[in-house]
């Protein structure tokens, strides 16, 4: 090629020299960021998704947007009263949320495809990979969120760990159900809570809920009511056989009131109230309320001997066996749900709309004539042209302009006065002006031998649409 001829090409995505080539191309680039390292070569991608349960081979990837991670509080509790103290609020995920979260999340950086957007629909198909691949350690896809709750109670400022259990149904699920896991567990605010589940309750899910104090935080307590005259001691079966067979179980094995000043028939003294001095001349009584534990880790040891020797038989007096007397057990607070609430199991589509185009044929190179010539695919005013219709509010009219005027030729006063008509007057308050007198400040009426350019903003909403996939081709507005 002549060193003098100019080499002018269009090279964007809309061309038809890369949007041939570009779907494969950012698909690739999605998967490499969606999937984990290479076993063999940890510098590379793998064919397999990043599930969470093992290692990504890039952070930045969009699937927290599916648990609703770094979402401000008051977007999904708007008015407090939604949520009132001491209260419980289940919801249900939208399904159309979760499609439309990451839809919107991968919008704000579209600045190239304003009709299909390439690089949204590669991420998308990515999603939907993930979506729909087993996991690394089960044989079902990575669940997602389709229901919660929100908590707010005091008792979550209390103990802030609390710990949250769903537990599973009897109903034996399929292999290919997914389990009633909790998804999210996080503390929003003081005192409130959220929780995220794959599924609502239902008959092969779960029917209910536990909150539990977490271990390190249950104490120690000798007897379950203590007063300055009495107290009163619970002594608890224990055994030394797994999983033992006994239908008092959960009974006491023996009740006793030991009482001030008086010592039981043929029992060690466990518990000392007070200690008199016989010194003074006035005998001093000193409050000691002492656990003598020796004498109560014997005592405990020989009241056990009554069980039956097939679910105890220890002979020796252990911490671990003080320890489980004293003991006291964890806070529980069991939430059920009604049989009659229960709903079906659901069944929502594991994917993410996406838009499925067929890239064009990859074009011809162009002859010499249109490497000289004008950049081909160029449909917009030139900028020279532009820029005067700007600066002197005539002229080459844009596209838009232009249709507009075409279209309205024949109404009288709507052709040539392409301009916004108000009814309020604009007065400075040095100078206030009437109605008959507008005083100094412009009216856009005073323009009316020009065409000004305008902007007008608006917004689309479809309520109640039956089909997901929808474009909307064009929009004709009328000005009266």
């Amino acid at each position: 090629m002549d060193e003098s001829q100019q080499v002018s090409l269009l090279i964007s995505l809309t061309t038809g020299l890369v949007d041939s080539d570009i779907d494969p191309n950012l698909d690739q680039a999605a998967g490499e960021l969606a999937s984990t390292p290479d076993p063999d070569d940890p510098c590379k991608p793998s064919n397999k998704p990043y599930d969470e349960f093992s290692a990504p081979f890039s952070t930045d990837w969009v699937l927290d947007a599916l648990l609703f991670t770094n979402i401000p509080a008051h977007y999904q509790l708007s008015v407090a009263s939604h949520l009132p103290q001491e209260s419980l609020r289940f919801f249900t995920v939208d399904d159309n949320r979760v499609k439309a979260y990451p839809d919107c999340a991968l919008s704000l950086d579209n600045r190239v495809d304003r009709t299909h957007d390439k690089v949204r629909n590669a991420i998308k198909g990515t999603i939907n990979w993930f979506l729909s691949s087993p996991s690394s350690v089960h044989s079902y896809p990575s669940p997602v969120p389709r229901y919660g709750c929100f908590i707010r109670s005091a008792v979550i400022s209390q103990f802030p760990d609390l710990i949250v259990e769903a537990p599973v149904t009897t109903k034996k699920a399929s292999e290919k159900d997914q389990p009633s896991i909790l998804l999210r567990h996080e503390i929003l605010d003081k005192g409130t809570m959220l929780c995220l589940f794959p599924k609502p309750p239902s008959l092969s899910t779960f029917y209910s809920l536990t909150f539990t104090q977490q271990p390190h935080e249950q104490t120690f307590a000798v007897g379950k009511k203590v007063t300055a005259d009495y107290l009163e001691i619970a002594e608890r079966r224990a055994y030394t056989v797994k999983n033992p067979h006994d239908p008092e179980q959960d009974n006491p094995l023996n009740e006793f009131t030991w009482k001030k000043d008086v010592v039981p028939d043929a029992r060690n003294v466990v518990y000392k109230w007070d200690v008199t001095d016989p010194d003074p001349v006035p005998k001093k009584t000193t409050d000691l309320r002492i656990l003598l534990i020796e004498n109560f880790a014997d005592d405990y040891r020989h009241q056990l001997e009554n069980m039956p020797k097939d679910l105890y038989s220890d002979d020796t007096s252990t911490s671990a066996l003080m320890a489980w007397q004293l003991i006291l057990p964890a806070s529980m607070l069991p939430i059920q749900t009604l049989p009659e609430m229960l709903s079906p199991d659901p069944s929502m589509p594991r994917e993410l709309p996406v838009y499925h185009r067929e890239p064009p044929h990859q074009p011809a190179p162009p002859k010499n004539s249109q490497r000289t010539g004008p950049q081909y695919g160029d449909e917009f005013v030139s900028y020279e042209e532009r820029k005067k219709f700007a600066r002197e509010g005539s002229g080459p009219q844009a596209p838009a302009a232009m249709y507009l005027q075409e279209s309205l030729e024949g109404i009288q006063g709507i052709a040539e006065n392409l301009y916004p008509m108000f009814q309020s007057f604009f007065w400075p308050l040095e100078n206030p002006g009437t109605a008959g007198d507008l005083g100094k400040i412009k009216m856009l009426k005073d323009f009316q031998g020009n065409v000004l350019p305008q902007s007008l903003v608006f917004g689309i909403r479809i309520v109640g649409n039956a089909f997901e996939e929808f474009k909307i081709k064009a929009i004709e507005i009328s000005i009266p």
